[in-house]
């Protein structure tokens, strides 16, 4: 994407470019052309006004009287002398070239000798034509101002001096005459044409266009230059984060299989203890009830039920490394019945009584005196009910209390289970850690009984297997609450629930 946008970017510049010197070429032979034409066309008319009034109403009768006859003839004459010297002196203006005045008979005056070469471009022929030929036959028929602009003219002077000219052709005519002179008024009729230089200005306009035609050239290429160079440090930025999106996904499938396979070994080793561990709790409880003769020795009796203690203890364990194996692998399943949760609640605290009491933490439940049914896995309620009591008189201190309450809202068709303990609570980043498959909570209290730190992951797995929600609230020095909320049987959210699995 950003390998196209680089590309694009520099075409886009390219139509620019050549956009801008076309824009240049006609602003140059066309606009400034037309610009400079129009001034000077002003200033030729206003030149011609005041020569009408100045010299050639004056002049007319001898110009009328000398229309038809030669200039070698008019040039005798002291009056048309005269009106010669008062034309040098009036357009002898210093942007004026030459002046010249065409009458019947071809060029009634002349301001200098002055040969010019005119040298006709092809642009400004294109843009603007011209609109007047030197035949005397198209100059006499002139009947209103007329201009053209000469780029390019050269001074036959030896010097070859290059300059730009606006010619411009007006006619020209006595105002008023007498009465008796309108003959020769008739016959004073001409064509001025006025010749300006105009290099300076066009040059100055030149330097301006120039200057706007590189700024705008500038800019776009400096615009152009940043996105190129930022759609390359992008297309850059997109490789490398490929790369790494790449090697984090054969990190995740390597880590995914690994997890799989660690599953798979946890779930292959626990079955084979299961079988010795079995013998070696059946063997310690034949033992212990010395049912194949009496033991004499006491401490090979307290060797005995500290080893049926400690294997039921073991098979406790691997039966959580199974079941959360078979969880991982989505293989856990769980029978729905109609359970009494009242019942489970009771029995599971008569169980955890003992270790309550060694630890001195007080158990107490707050159920209402109607029973609870709930619609779970007897034996996965029970096991859940077990593990949650168990994880907080582990981590609750001397003298501080466990509580598990139990009842129904009706408003929201829920079964809610929360457990309660006075313990030393646990930050944000504990809870995250302890719901962490084999994770443990670092504190002084983390030891009391050991474990696989499978408690609470497989607790919650075990709860949304029977379509219940877990949640866990806990703050340093508070303790902590879990919930559990379950849909009251035959209600629309159980359904609901039903239909999604």
């Amino acid at each position: 994407m950003f390998f196209n946008l680089r590309y694009i970017t520099l075409i886009v510049y390219g139509i620019i470019i050549i956009v801008s010197l076309l824009l240049g070429v006609y602003f140059k032979y066309y606009t400034t052309e037309y610009f400079v034409r129009d001034v000077n066309q002003k200033q030729a008319q206003e030149t011609a006004d005041n020569y009408v009034k100045l010299i050639w109403n004056k002049y007319y009768p001898v110009i009328g009287f000398l229309a038809d006859k030669p200039i070698a003839t008019a040039e005798t004459f002291p009056q048309y002398l005269a009106f010669v010297e008062e034309s040098n002196r009036f357009f002898s203006s210093n942007n004026i070239t030459k002046v010249v005045i065409y009458g019947a008979n071809g060029a009634l005056y002349q301001s200098n000798n002055l040969a010019l070469n005119e040298k006709q471009s092809l642009f400004s022929s294109y843009f603007y034509p011209n609109e007047v030929s030197n035949s005397l036959d198209k100059i006499k028929m002139i009947k209103s101002i007329s201009s053209v602009v000469i780029p390019s003219a050269e001074i036959e002077d030896g010097r070859g001096e290059q300059i730009s000219l606006v010619k411009t052709f007006l006619p020209i005519a006595p105002q008023n005459p007498l009465e008796e002179l309108k003959n020769l008024a008739a016959k004073a009729g001409a064509t001025l044409e006025i010749n300006y230089n105009v290099s300076g200005e066009l040059k100055v306009i030149e330097i301006i266009q120039f200057t706007a035609i590189f700024f705008i050239i500038s800019s776009f290429g400096v615009i152009t230059l940043g996105v190129f160079l930022s759609a390359q440090q992008a297309e850059k930025m997109i490789e490398k984060q490929q790369e790494a999106t790449a090697e984090l996904s054969v990190a995740r499938t390597s880590a995914e299989t690994q997890s799989k396979e660690k599953s798979k070994f946890l779930a292959n080793v626990t079955h084979e203890l299961r079988t010795p561990l079995n013998a070696i709790i059946g063997f310690s409880e034949i033992i212990s009830s010395e049912s194949m003769g009496p033991i004499n020795n006491e401490q090979y009796k307290e060797f005995i039920r500290d080893i049926h203690t400690s294997g039921l203890h073991l098979l406790s364990l691997i039966n959580d490394i199974l079941d959360f194996s078979k969880a991982e692998e989505n293989k856990l399943d769980a029978i729905f019945e109609d359970v009494d949760l009242t019942k489970v609640i009771k029995i599971s605290l008569k169980m955890l009584m003992p270790r309550a009491e060694q630890a001195k933490v007080i158990l107490k439940d707050e159920l209402p005196e109607e029973h609870i049914i709930i619609s779970a896995d007897n034996k996965r309620l029970k096991q859940v009910v077990l593990n949650l009591l168990s994880n907080s008189v582990k981590f609750t201190p001397e003298g501080g209390s466990v509580t598990i309450k139990a009842w129904k809202n009706l408003d929201l068709n829920l079964i809610i289970i929360e457990v309660i303990d006075t313990g030393l609570g646990m930050e944000p980043q504990d809870i995250a850690r302890a719901l962490t498959p084999f994770g443990q909570i670092d504190n002084k209290l983390s030891r009391k009984y050991d474990g696989t730190g499978l408690g609470l992951p497989l607790t919650k797995k075990l709860v949304e297997i029977m379509k219940g929600k877990f949640e866990i609230k806990s703050e340093p020095g508070l303790g902590t609450s879990i919930t559990l909320t379950f849909p009251i049987p035959g209600s629309q959210i159980e359904e609901d629930k039903t239909t999604q699995l």
